[in-house]
Parts: structure tokens; C-alpha cells; sequence
């Protein structure tokens, strides 16, 4: 009696045939996949409930990095090719040195960095510029 290879590998072996990634990769896929939609459902929360505007350009922040300051408006849409820059160069930090943090520490910074911007137009002495 010979031994097909869907009875040693079971179900898996379909994934190689029909899938142009392995099955690890594209369990890797899915969870990046997942984690990205809880993100953007996580930044669409400010707008969903009405928060003030430093919580809304911090939910911009969430879903590009950079995209928090497009709500502050005027220079600040100037600081985005900036901070994409750095994202970018956080990629490649990341992949020669192991650094994993960088490029997390350059998005959630630059959303924070817009909420804090927000905040500070908003309960400082110069007029609030961040659109609701």
C-alpha cells in the first residue's frame, strides 16, 4: 500500500499548491492583517463618539503615521513627508539592527506629538486650529 502525501502532510499540503506563500507566512498575513483592522477601529473611536480634536488627530496618527498632523492643518501637513521619512528610515534601522521598537516608537510618537499639539493651540494663549 503506498502513502499519498495528503496522508503524511494532511491539509496542509493544499496550502503550498494553491497558495503562493507557505502556510506560516500566511498565518503571519492574517494576524498583520488583523492587528492593522483592531488599529484602525481603535483610531476610528475618537470620531465615532465626538472626542475633542487632540484625541481625533491622535486617531489620525493611529491610522498613517504622520496622519494626526493633517487635522492641525497649516505647517504642521508639512512635518508629514518628515515623519514618513523617518518611519521609513525606522523600517530600515529595524531590519539591520534588530531595532523593533523604532518604528513604533516613531508612529505612536508622531500621533502624540499631534495630540499634544492640539492640546497646547487649545488651553494655551494662541487660537485653536484643530478642526473638529
Amino acid at each position: 500500500m503506498a502513502a499519498v502525501d495528503t496522508d503524511i502532510l494532511g491539509r496542509s499540503v493544499h496550502a503550498f499548491h494553491h497558495s503562493p506563500t507557505g502556510p506560516v507566512t500566511a498565518a503571519r498575513h492574517r494576524r498583520n492583517t488583523l492587528v492593522y483592522a483592531a488599529l484602525c477601529g481603535l483610531a476610528a473611536f475618537p470620531f465615532v463618539f465626538d472626542a475633542t480634536p487632540a484625541w481625533k488627530a491622535f486617531g489620525r496618527g493611529l491610522l498613517v503615521p504622520g496622519g494626526g498632523f493633517f487635522a492641525i492643518g497649516a505647517w504642521a501637513v508639512l512635518v508629514v513627508p518628515a515623519i514618513l521619512f523617518l518611519f521609513w528610515r525606522a523600517i530600515i534601522v529595524w531590519f539591520w539592527c534588530g531595532m523593533v521598537l523604532a518604528p513604533l516608537l516613531v508612529w505612536l510618537g508622531s500621533a502624540g506629538l499631534a495630540a499634544q499639539h492640539c492640546l497646547a493651540r487649545r488651553f494655551g494663549h494662541q487660537q485653536p486650529i484643530c478642526r473638529r
